[in-house]
């Protein structure tokens, strides 16, 4: 009788702990996350390519979790360089000499919307591999403006104003890997390798890269 006594006593005062436990409602996972980092493609590239001037492509990046292994995210990667020319051009023909003087400025965006699928299973562990695919398109602006001389009659000496404005579009199709590595609970460092196909020139595939930190939000207490 005791013991029987002892046992309906430890469960009354364990009432309120279980109903406690069973009623607490599970920390939700973080379901949004913003990244910021250093990009590369074959159209916008990191360094002097054209010898134009020194450009950096910084990208940010917006994804939301789906799944606890998928993930969409859209992304915007954008670089810029412009400039100054002047100086005196010699025509060959009549020995006539002009002054000219050109300003140019490029600007190129890459814009990509894209899935992200997880292939570890193991999402607690802090170094993880992603497949990522979806669609890119990089897009270039130039615009330039200045004065070229005039060498022959009727008014040599002189020098005729210009401006330009052109623009292209490149559509493509990408994947590639991607490696994730947790540096705290809501901060990681992610690198993304991508195969991209010109929709237009299926035959000359380029690659790309993104190397950069990304901070989750919204869920986490």
């Amino acid at each position: 009788m005791k013991h029987s006594s002892f046992i309906v006593g430890c469960l009354v005062l364990g009432l309120p702990i279980v109903g406690q436990a069973q009623t607490t409602e599970a920390v939700p996972a973080p379901r949004f996350y913003v990244g910021l980092g250093v990009y590369r493609s074959y159209y916008n590239r990191l360094g002097n390519p054209y010898n134009l001037g020194t450009a950096v492509p910084v990208q940010a990046t917006l994804g939301y979790q789906l799944r606890p292994r998928l993930a969409v995210q859209a992304s915007l990667a954008y670089s810029g360089n412009s400039g100054h020319n002047a100086g005196t051009m010699t025509d060959y023909a009549t020995g006539n000499t002009g002054e000219y003087s050109s300003n140019y400025r490029n600007r190129f965006f890459t814009l990509a919307v894209q899935g992200r699928y997880a292939l570890l299973r193991q999402a607690a562990h802090r170094l993880q591999l992603d497949a990522v695919g979806g669609a890119t398109i990089e897009r270039h602006t130039f615009h330039g403006n200045g004065t070229n001389p005039n060498f022959s009659s009727p008014t040599p000496g002189t020098s005729t104003p210009y401006d330009l404005n052109s623009s292209n579009n490149v559509y493509l199709v990408s994947l590639g890997p991607s490696v994730r590595y947790r540096l705290a609970p809501r901060v990681e460092a992610v690198g993304d390798w991508l195969l991209n196909v010109d929709t237009r020139a299926a035959e000359h595939p380029n690659s790309s890269f993104a190397l950069g930190l990304r901070y989750r939000f919204g869920g986490l207490r």
